[in-house]
């Protein structure tokens, strides 16, 4: 396949090596940034070992064991860009591809992918991800060094321009920067930037910045030249259209920009109809960065924000489509996007919610992979996609179980009721009376009817995204294991109770059972564990030990907690931040001595 970029690499005084497979200039030197030795060393071996290299890979999820090789290698990191996948099928400049894994998806959209980069290991690990994939073109090159006589259609700044303050030489370089990258795009060209909030929620809350590493740092603006630098709001928009762009769209993607699993369109934010509170509250769970101890819930908090119409300003991270022209979108009537890309890659999908003319929101489900088939039937479970549904606005019957179980001591009369009504529903949509024995035998269809699967719409109530089906019966009791194991997990802070029981799943699990006066026995535990042991291996890529499993359901609920760990939290970043004020006293110039910690 013959090199779009060759001619004008050559031109601009590049070479290409054919042992690495990477262009650089005569005169190449690294800038000053890197993950350590160790680190990148292992990401390296792990990709050169691994035979499926794909954006979606199972072979790669297996190594996702800490924060580093989550970053680089998890499969959740190319849904930043989905939203604009059909865009990215002409010439695309990726400027900082690290590690490679958003050129990876690059790569796999079709287009003619330049990724530039600007350290030579980087650019190592990054052509070893893409080494199948001709359409790729590494070049390790300095951005502010780098000339080509070439525009391109879009280009892609995915956690870079936070750092223009330490590698583009300029009074305003973040300005000078955008600048720069706008001469390089086409008439018709997109800007695709992925940048933290200088104001996101979870850093009011007390999360540490995220390349400082110290909570408020960004939000009291103690940036100086010598550190990374985030944005709000505001100040993003304001350089972008004092760059020259005439068409700045903002989206809101949850947890972050990282790892998302929620993209939002501000229209999906303003839409009277449509309720994406949900994304935000049930992906505070999935930000490997969260703290445990925080000022308050962000997943209690988030309501009321989106309430007030507040999200994209408080969003913990920008998705950001900046183009030449006015009025070019793309996201068209897409309100929001939701994708599922943590399973085994041939269960990964995406549901994206589309409003129509006549303000009707429909629900598109569609595999990832598109090699995979739209039904699997694995280990006795079925699971489908169907392709489109109808959008029901309401509250989920979840959200109901987190606003009591995550305020501080709630009581057994609470979770009682919250118990019974759900059992009351159940009853409504399977038509048989229910609540006197966990060990009614249920259709397997209904395996997947759990409290985050129904949406609660005034008096009436709606089963919807009935993905799963068991090939068998299911007892009533199990199906409550399975609700309230997904509610642990996805809830982010229980409060504090005190209720007697053991703080673990299973103590959990067996004091809900006694307010319904249901006596589950030893065996019937037991028989519950395996079943929902079986689920998660079948929609789980990573290896997933039944003993293990049986572990973690009896290890202690770290996270039930009370306003005392607030009170700790405050007292220790009360004295990070005495500690913090000494450092700049001792300083000559502010912020000379502060090391920059790697959060990419």
């Amino acid at each position: 396949m013959m090199n779009p970029f060759q001619e004008h690499l050559i031109a601009s005084g590049y070479f290409y090596n054919e042992s690495t497979k990477i262009w650089s200039g005569q005169n190449f030197e690294d800038i000053s940034y890197n993950d350590g030795d160790n680190i990148e060393n292992r990401i390296f071996k792990i990709l050169k070992n691994s035979n499926d290299l794909s954006s979606l890979s199972d072979e790669l999820k297996l190594f996702c064991t800490d924060w580093p090789s989550t970053y680089h290698l998890s499969s959740s990191r190319s849904n930043i860009l989905r939203p604009f996948e059909r865009d990215l099928t002409g010439d695309v400049l990726e400027i900082g591809s690290g590690c490679g894994a958003i050129t990876r998806y690059l790569g796999e959209c079709g287009g003619n992918v330049l990724a530039l980069e600007g350290t030579s290991r980087r650019s190592l690990i990054t052509r070893k991800r893409t080494k199948d994939l001709d359409n790729v073109t590494v070049l390790s090159e300095q951005f502010q060094k780098f000339k080509i006589n070439k525009k391109f259609d879009v280009i892609t700044l995915i956690g870079v321009l936070e750092y223009s303050s330490l590698y583009v030489s300029s009074d305003t370089p973040t300005l000078t920067m955008l600048k720069q990258i706008k001469k390089l795009l086409k008439p018709n060209g997109k800007l695709i930037i992925a940048i933290e909030n200088q104001l996101g929620l979870k850093y009011f809350a007390g999360a540490p910045e995220d390349h400082i590493g110290k909570p408020f740092f960004g939000i009291e603006n103690h940036y100086t030249k010598n550190h990374a630098c985030t944005f709000g709001r505001y100040d993003l928009n304001n350089i972008l259209t004092s760059s020259g762009f005439a068409n700045v769209e903002f989206l809101a993607p949850f947890p972050d920009y990282k790892f998302p699993s929620s993209i939002i369109t501000e229209k999906g934010l303003n839409d009277e109809f449509f309720d994406a509170t949900y994304f935000a509250t049930q992906t505070v769970i999935n930000d490997p960065q969260m703290p445990r101890e925080l000022s308050f819930s962000p997943q209690l908090a988030w309501k009321t924000i989106f309430k007030n119409r507040m999200t994209m300003d408080l969003s913990n991270s920008f998705l950001i489509l900046a183009s030449n022209k006015k009025n070019i979108s793309r996201t068209e009537d897409i309100i929001a996007y939701h994708y599922s890309s943590s399973r085994a890659k041939k269960l990964c999908k995406s549901t994206i919610f589309i409003k129509n003319k006549k303000n009707k929101i429909s629900v598109l489900s569609e595999r990832l992979d598109l090699k995979s088939a739209a039904n699997y039937h694995l280990n006795g479970f079925k699971n489908k996609i169907i392709r489109l549904q109808d959008y029901h606005n309401g509250d989920l019957l979840l959200d109901n179980f987190t606003e009591v179980l995550a305020k501080d001591n709630w009581d057994k009369d609470d979770l009682k009721f919250l118990l019974i009504k759900y059992i009351s529903i159940l009853e409504k949509i399977i038509g048989i009376p229910l609540s006197h024995s966990q060990n009614i035998l249920i259709d397997g269809k209904y395996i997947d009817c759990t409290p985050q699967n129904i949406i609660i719409e005034d008096e009436s109530f709606t089963f919807f995204d009935k993905e799963w089906i068991f090939d068998k019966k299911i007892c009533i009791g199990y199906l409550l294991y399975r609700s309230l194991f997904a509610l642990t997990s996805q809830t982010y802070r229980l409060g504090k109770t005190n209720e007697k029981f053991k703080k673990n799943f299973i103590g959990f699990f067996l004091f809900s059972t006694k307010l319904l006066g249901w006596r589950v026995s030893r065996t019937e535990l037991t028989q519950y564990m395996k079943l929902e042991y079986q689920f998660q291996k079948t929609v789980r890529a990573s290896k997933f030990i039944y003993k293990e499993y049986c572990h973690n359901m009896r290890a202690e609920l770290s996270f039930f907690s009370n306003l005392e760990s607030t009170k700790i939290q405050l007292n220790n970043m009360s004295k990070e931040r005495e500690v913090f004020a000494e450092e700049l006293i001792c300083q000559s110039h502010w912020g000379s001595s502060i090391n920059v910690k790697y959060q990419d």
